[in-house]
């Protein structure tokens, strides 16, 4: 797990010149849907372990709705760290092997790769067709936790908690600029993801009358519903949602904010503050 967190920061600092990627994902264009992400990341590297071609190789990222792949050097030194990555490049669609990676490379950059010997590794994905439902936010209500937020947000999911001795309070996972992605749920890959909210999310720690403390978490992928339910993008908005806040066993006001990489938020609740912790996902 730690070596797939490096692995996809390093790429993530190499795409966008050492600034942190937005959910942990890369993209090819703005089309939308991630080149690589945790899961594609963690399905490279068991191809990479499978074919033994550490330490010193060449990936090859192909997506199906893309005319042209993502190539990638990596290298590990003898104690198992990776080494800075210094080849990164898109290229035309062909077959591939060491001779032909090494001739497109030098066409492309000016150089070959470093070193005589590399291994080749390349790895197809294919993309999931999702469509865009966006959700409209109701009328603000006169009263109640939503009354004390600002108009236009939704409200995802809440929590009873309990910090310390004082009265119950709400912990709420709210939602801005919120839109549902349902997945055509053909294939392994989307079957396993299903339906997904992405949206502005924010928590917010309430009590009766008065917010108490509040934390913005950026942009999210968060699961909304499996694929064993309806498929209309309507009727899935409409419905039940997953629970993906539950608190923590044994840890008094703590609580774990699932999201739709397999990754997680685990939140503590503190006085009047909200601490958050990024936690990855499964390799």
């Amino acid at each position: 797990m730690r070596f797939l967190t490096t692995l996809l920061l390093a790429v993530s600092a190499s795409f966008a010149g050492d600034d942190p990627v937005s959910q942990l994902e890369l993209r090819f264009d703005e089309s939308g849907g991630p080149i690589l992400d945790r899961s594609r990341l963690a399905a490279c590297l068991e191809s990479i372990e499978a074919a033994e071609a550490w330490p010193k190789l060449v990936l090859v990222v192909q997506d199906e709705q893309q005319d042209q792949d993502f190539i990638i050097g990596l290298e590990r030194d003898e104690d198992g760290n990776l080494a800075p990555i210094d080849l990164m490049v898109r290229l035309p669609r062909r077959e591939w092997d060491v001779d032909g990676v090494r001739d497109a490379i030098k066409e492309a950059t000016g150089r070959k790769p470093r070193g005589r010997k590399f291994n080749v590794v390349v790895q197809g994905f294919s993309r999931t067709t999702v469509e865009h439902f966006v959700y409209e936010a109701p009328a603000k209500p006169t009263q109640g936790l939503m009354a004390l937020l600002p108009e236009g947000t939704l409200l995802r999911e809440a929590q009873p908690a309990r910090v310390g001795g004082a009265p119950m309070l709400t912990l709420a996972l709210v939602f801005h600029e919120a839109e549902l992605l349902a997945s055509d749920c053909a294939g392994e890959q989307a079957l396993r993801r299903g339906h997904v909210d992405v949206a502005d999310a924010a928590l917010v720690l309430a009590g009766d009358e008065e917010i108490v403390a509040q934390r913005e978490l950026g942009r999210l992928r968060i699961p909304r519903a499996g694929c064993d339910g309806p498929g209309d993008p309507a009727a899935i908005a409409r419905g039940p949602a997953l629970t993906v806040l539950r608190p923590v066993p044994g840890r008094a006001g703590a609580f774990e904010l699932a999201l739709a990489d397999g990754a997680s938020v685990l939140i503590e609740t503190a006085g009047d503050a909200l601490a958050v912790e990024a936690r990855p996902g499964p390799r």
